[in-house]
C-alpha cells in the first residue's frame, strides 16, 4: 500500500498535468479500506488458530 502511494505521488510529479491523475488517485485510494478489512481478517484468522492450537497442546 505504501508503495502504490508513493509510486502515485512519483508519477504525479512526472507528469503533473492531467484529470486522469485525478482518477488513478481515486480508484488506488479506493481500495485502501478493502486492503485494511482483508489483512484485519488475515491477523484474526492467525490469531483464532494460534489461540485454537494453544487449547488443544496445553503442554
Amino acid at each position: 500500500m505504501l508503495a502504490l502511494t508513493l509510486g502515485l505521488w512519483a508519477l504525479r510529479l512526472l507528469v503533473p498535468e492531467g484529470d486522469w491523475f485525478q482518477a488513478v488517485r481515486l480508484a488506488a485510494f479506493a481500495l485502501v479500506p478493502i486492503v485494511l478489512a482483508w489483512r484485519l481478517q488475515i491477523i484474526i484468522y492467525t490469531w483464532r488458530r494460534g489461540r485454537r492450537q494453544r487449547r488443544e497442546d496445553p503442554q
